[in-house]
């Protein structure tokens, strides 16, 4: 009896470490489940961070690429308004220079004409003076010529 009772408890003490080995075996891929689960969590994480700079760069780079756009937009703006009032400035530049030689020629003219006027006035004086005197002459001539007819009809009425 002492041998089954020894051999029991080798029986039992084989078994308990069989146990003892499993549930080590057991304790030991547990914590290489919960050391893969931490792993795996950690990369979920760091894909989730990724994943959320990711989209928070996409949202800027969409930001800013709508800023890029309104900013060629304004360029193209500014680059159209340069344009515009660089064709003013040639435009007004042109006026300038076309005024300055009608300018010149109105000057010309003008001169022109207050000479004309003066010539015209001086001429129009001497005019005025020389009808005076061909007025004058015209009424001498008249009663010349009235004196003249009574005198002749004066005669002419005592030949009859």
């Amino acid at each position: 009896m002492t041998k089954i009772l020894i051999s029991a408890i080798a029986a039992l003490l084989l078994c308990v470490g069989l146990l003892w080995w499993q549930l080590d075996s057991k304790t030991e891929t547990l914590g290489t489940f919960r050391a893969d689960l931490a792993q795996e969590q950690a990369i979920t994480k760091s894909l989730i961070d990724a994943a959320t700079i990711q989209a928070s760069v996409t949202a800027v780079a969409e930001t800013e690429s709508q800023q890029g756009a309104q900013d060629v937009e304004q360029i193209r703006t500014d680059i159209a308004a340069d344009d515009t009032a660089e064709r003013l400035r040639y435009e007004l530049a042109n006026l300038r220079r076309r005024s300055s030689f009608e300018n010149a020629g109105l000057a010309t003219e003008l001169v022109t004409a207050r000479q004309t006027i003066g010539v015209l006035a001086h001429m129009l004086e001497e005019c005025s003076g020389f009808a005076g005197v061909v007025a004058g002459a015209y009424e001498e001539a008249r009663a010349r010529g009235l004196t003249c007819q009574r005198v002749y009809e004066g005669v002419r009425g005592e030949l009859q």
